[in-house]
């Protein structure tokens, strides 16, 4: 079951780092006290006190993958959960994913909207299957982003 925060309008920022027709996803860690404990989801986290959604997305992926992005595109602001307000941000990666340093999570992976569709993906690092977190949300926000970034 997934284990969900009790705190009240709690603003948050989510990353999505688009290679092609890929997205980077983060394994989150097994650990009691965090949303979708090792779930496949975005990279992301909490906005602090005084900083914009923009400015924490910019803060989470240093934080978080060691990524300085140049810029970030906005997808969508959505109320979920009943008590999350969260930014979806994306951008095109155009690094070296093994330059990454994967700072908080379990894994990383890059995955296509197909793989994400079936609601679990392989953990290169653990040699295993994982389920993807909250999936409608998941697989409507990659399907924006790569629509963002589509070829005309």
């Amino acid at each position: 079951m997934t284990n969900l925060n009790t705190k009240k309008n709690k603003e948050v920022v989510v990353m999505l780092p688009c290679a092609g027709n890929k997205v980077l996803m983060q394994l989150r860690d097994s650990k009691e006290g965090i949303i979708f404990p090792g779930h496949w989801a975005f990279f992301g986290g909490s906005i602090n006190k005084g900083e914009t959604p923009l400015e924490a997305a910019f803060r989470e992926l240093d934080e978080e993958i060691g990524y300085k992005a140049v810029s970030l595109d906005k997808i969508s602001t959505e109320p979920r959960y009943g008590y999350v307000l969260i930014h979806a941000f994306c951008f095109r990666f155009e690094g070296l994913f093994d330059a990454l340093v994967l700072n908080e999570g379990t894994d990383l992976g890059l995955f296509s909207l197909e793989e994400v569709k079936k609601n679990v993906l392989f953990s290169k690092k653990l040699k295993k299957t994982f389920p993807v977190a909250d999936p409608p949300y998941i697989i409507d926000t990659i399907e924006k982003a790569l629509n963002r970034y589509r070829e005309v």
